[in-house]
């Protein structure tokens, strides 16, 4: 790797403060009557909801049902996937009871929770998930729009969080719903085939009721802190005194394609870009002042908007597309290193390198 003219010095990025965790969320709103890959018992109406759109319930049922990702059924791909990368996993939807009643009219109370579902553990009751019972619906109970979410704090736990309730097959002796065998809590959320907002608890069985329910904002969110291990490390001081360091935010997941690179403690209005590659090496490149941590096919994210200058700066990296030649994509199982290359004035021109991180990929 030649040193010469090594950053282009048309690129420039703002600078960026860098967050402790990162945070994206997805929300389906069914604005202007869209179904956003959902389907089930639902009329899906432009107005009405919270605001504009909404998912009606307007029916008589067992339950009300609400769904995406099902067998030949549309999909909605924010909400199946694999959950398991993540820190933090929130399910929330708003809902409003205009009413539910008996085959009499009397106002009666009808659950509601989150289901998700992995079709490839089957168990003798059918697929492997997980549930989790959000609230007790009621026209006194909700009569205006409610809030109403579930949190996990831990999608790699094998066992079930408190309130959830795992399926596909039952307790012989109690006849309870369980998990089958070989699924856990953090294999469901690691293959979620099919995601659904309904009434159908698991282990309980309901009467036809008449429903006048809304649905809306339906979302997910996902919370991710930081991931890979340092190496190479401490890196070479620079001109500030102390070395650079990089961190990655996100999730190792491949199928979740969520890692944003940071870099802090480069000299200030000096040009950066991030390194990567499968291999780590030890090195020192021409006249520069650090140890290039890297080896074999290195790739340089330096297109147009990812090269930025000190003294903070991050990317979003593409996992389908790392910048190696030919460029790769992330496979699950891989181990990718990345390090930061750097311009700096210490006392003349020169450059250096962070410290190095490597990811393993699931």
């Amino acid at each position: 790797m030649s040193l010469t003219n090594w950053i282009p010095s048309a690129f420039s990025a703002a600078l960026l403060s860098l967050p402790a965790f990162s945070q994206s969320s997805w929300v389906e709103g069914f604005d202007g009557g869209s179904s956003g890959g959902f389907t089930g018992n639902a009329l899906f109406e432009a107005t009405g909801g919270n605001p504009d759109g909404n998912a009606h319930h307007f029916v008589t049922a067992f339950f009300p049902s609400l769904r995406t990702g099902g067998v030949n059924e549309p999909v909605n791909s924010s909400f199946i996937g694999d959950f398991s990368g993540f820190d933090q996993v929130t399910f929330a939807l708003d809902i409003k009871v205009d009413s539910i009643t008996d085959f009499i009219g009397n106002q009666i109370f009808r659950p509601v929770g989150i289901m998700l579902i992995d079709r490839d553990i089957q168990g003798p009751s059918g697929p492997s998930g997980v549930y989790f019972d959000l609230a007790v619906l009621g026209s006194t109970l909700q009569p205006n729009w409610t809030h109403l979410q579930a949190t996990i704090d831990d999608p790699t736990s094998a066992n079930l969080p408190t309130g959830w309730i795992g399926f596909g097959d039952e307790d012989p002796v109690t006849f309870a719903p369980i998990l089958p065998s070989g699924a856990t809590f953090a294999t469901v959320l690691a293959g979620v085939d099919e995601f659904h907002v309904t009434g159908a608890a698991p282990g309980f069985f309901f009467s036809n009721a008449n429903f006048d329910v809304r649905i809306d904002n339906v979302e997910v969110e996902v919370t991710s802190g930081s991931i890979g291990t340092s190496y190479c490390t401490p890196a070479s001081p620079n001109s500030t005194g102390a070395p650079a360091s990089i961190t990655a935010l996100g999730s190792t997941s491949v199928a979740a394609n969520d890692v944003t690179l940071a870099a802090q403690g480069l000299p200030t209005g000096q040009f950066a870009f991030f390194l990567a590659s499968k291999a780590q090496g030890s090195s020192t490149p021409g006249s520069s002042q650090g140890v290039l941590c890297l080896s074999g096919s290195i790739g340089r994210f330096n297109a147009p908007g990812q090269v930025f200058q000190g003294p903070t700066g991050s990317i979003q990296v593409d996992l389908t597309s790392i910048p190696v030649s030919p460029a790769a994509s992330v496979q699950p199982g891989e181990t990718w290193n990345f390090q930061l290359w750097y311009r700096d004035n210490n006392p003349g021109p020169t450059s250096n390198f962070s410290d190095g991180l490597e990811v393993t990929f699931q």
